[in-house]
């Protein structure tokens, strides 16, 4: 529980009377040294009123005490970030010693903040930060928000490789991935002539089908919009078609069509899981391809969805559009819950995200590496004056929340993706020694 001396010192940063605060936060970081939050308001004030050496005295006397100084120097300069004034959070960055671990922390937060208004630069600081940190990682791997800076800059690549990377033909690059055919597996064709100039279209393996696929199709289905879902599901198994004929019966407007495909690569758990989050944007030229329309992905835990049509009229003008979360790590600001891909202003870019996509999966698998490869491929696009990107929590206006509702719980859906693979590797195997007899 927090103390009065607490609550006093919390009220005058609110306030931004930081010199006023210091002398209650010393106090109270004194008394309670478990009270993270005290901790954190004390460093953030030490940055307000530039006392740069009171604040790597304090980070030094944190990681002594409790070996966590550095994770203290992060939530301060991320904090920072918020700030309607930058100034303070540059003049950090330069007082930071460049032969310090906190150095790679302050490298890492500038390339975050650099990605909102100058991606390249972002990337490159990002990647530089990751570089660094490989070879002190004992310092970094035990954090799980530290470990971002170990990580992060692997799933990002520099305009430069995604320029070399869009003259590379998508076959090749399948063939190079190894691990997929070059199609899905399209199972049956439209029952009616589409109406909207849009379809729906989700990923998955066959536990999330099991789990979210009757919640997701009555969502989509009771927006009443007459249109195709395509669901894409990898590892399927022998009931896979008796499955979407239940989905695609309960449906009063939506036309249900189903592709699949086997992922032959020997992975389980979030490795494999970030595939079947990765498929969607792999197999999403073909989509384009197929039916010739817009594409409005959704991932398949979404079960409520209001006000869909101003998101549709907010893509206007615009080639992909979706919830923007600044502020955060690349591989966050991209939010696949909802976007949506135009026919004809996207088709480079799907392309070029479907390359990106399997060329880091083969040595990258990591989960968010679909959020990053969309952030990455779309920042260099934009750059050259060939993608017109809408952010709908500006334009409608709004946060994501109050467009869409998630279904289940953190909880449940990492271990769904922990489990990932188990009873695919078999089928997997089986397909693999078909594929090459």
């Amino acid at each position: 529980m927090k103390s009065g001396r607490s609550h006093a010192a919390a009220a005058l940063v609110r306030g931004q009377r930081y010199a006023d605060a210091l002398p209650l936060l010393v106090e109270a970081c004194a008394a309670s040294p478990s009270e993270w939050t005290c901790w954190l308001d004390l460093a953030s004030c030490l940055v307000a009123v530039r006392n740069h050496a009171g604040l790597f005295h304090l980070i030094g006397q944190r990681q002594e005490m409790s070996g966590d100084g550095l994770r203290l120097f992060h939530d301060c300069l991320t904090a920072t970030l918020r700030w309607s004034d930058r100034e303070p959070f540059q003049q950090l960055l330069a007082a930071t010693p460049r032969d310090s671990l906190a150095f790679i922390i302050a490298l890492y937060v500038s390339g975050i903040a650099a990605c909102g208004d100058d991606p390249e630069r972002g990337i490159h600081e990002l990647k530089a930060a990751a570089a660094a940190a490989q070879g002190c990682a004992e310092h970094f791997e035990k954090d799980p928000v530290l470990c971002s800076a170990l990580h992060e800059g692997d799933v990002l690549e520099s305009f430069e490789t995604i320029a070399a990377l869009e003259q590379k033909d998508r076959t090749g690059t399948i063939d190079a991935f190894g691990h997929i055919e070059h199609d899905a597996r399209f199972v049956g064709q439209p029952s009616s002539p589409i109406e909207a100039p849009f379809i729906f279209l989700s990923s998955c393996d066959e536990r999330y089908l099991d789990r979210f696929g009757s919640v997701v199709t009555k969502a989509l289905d009771d927006t009443k919009t007459r249109t195709v879902y395509h669901l894409h599901v990898v590892d399927p198994s022998d009931e896979i078609e008796h499955k979407f004929a239940r989905l695609r019966a309960a449906c009063a407007n939506l036309d249900l069509q189903l592709s699949t495909e086997t992922y032959r690569r020997d992975q389980k758990g979030y490795s494999r899981a970030s595939y079947y989050a990765c498929s969607r944007l792999a197999r999403l030229p073909e989509i384009l391809a197929r039916y010739d329309r817009d594409v409005m992905m959704w991932d398949m835990d979404i079960e409520k969805v209001s006000n869909m049509d101003r998101l549709v009229n907010a893509m206007r003008g615009f080639d992909l559009g979706y919830f923007e979360m600044k502020h955060q790590r690349p591989s966050l600001i991209c939010h696949l819950a909802t976007v949506y891909f135009s026919k004809t202003g996207a088709r480079r870019c799907a392309d070029l995200i479907s390359k990106y996509a399997l060329t880091k999966l083969k040595n990258t698998p990591y989960w968010l590496l679909d959020q990053a490869s969309v952030f990455c491929v779309s920042r260099y696009l934009q750059a050259e004056g060939a993608l017109r990107i809408n952010d709908f929590s500006a334009c409608p206006g709004g946060a994501f929340e109050t467009y869409v509702g998630v279904a289940a719980s953190a909880s449940e859906k990492q271990t769904l993706r922990q489990h990932a693979g188990r009873g695919a590797q078999s089928a997997s195997r089986a397909e693999l020694e078909k594929a090459t007899n």
